[in-house]
């Protein structure tokens, strides 16, 4: 489960490189990266809600491997 997040939260952070030219994402998508490098820090949950988020605002395969870990 902590590989499966590890492996999501690069690709947040690989897609919230590629849209820096454009400041206005960063103003979520840093703060979302933050939140799940916490959430894999301390082995706290992470809600359905913030993993739709997450594949619709930040990265899609990032929110797709948040998704799936519970499978």
């Amino acid at each position: 489960k902590k590989t499966l997040r590890t492996v999501a939260f690069v690709f947040m952070i690989i897609s919230t490189v590629v849209c820096g030219f454009a400041l206005i994402p960063l103003i979520w998508m840093i703060p979302m990266c933050i939140h799940v490098n916490n959430r894999i820090k301390d082995g706290g949950e992470i809600s359905l809600g913030f993993k739709i988020v997450t594949l619709l605002f930040c990265s899609f395969v990032g929110g797709i491997l948040l998704l799936i870990e519970d499978i």
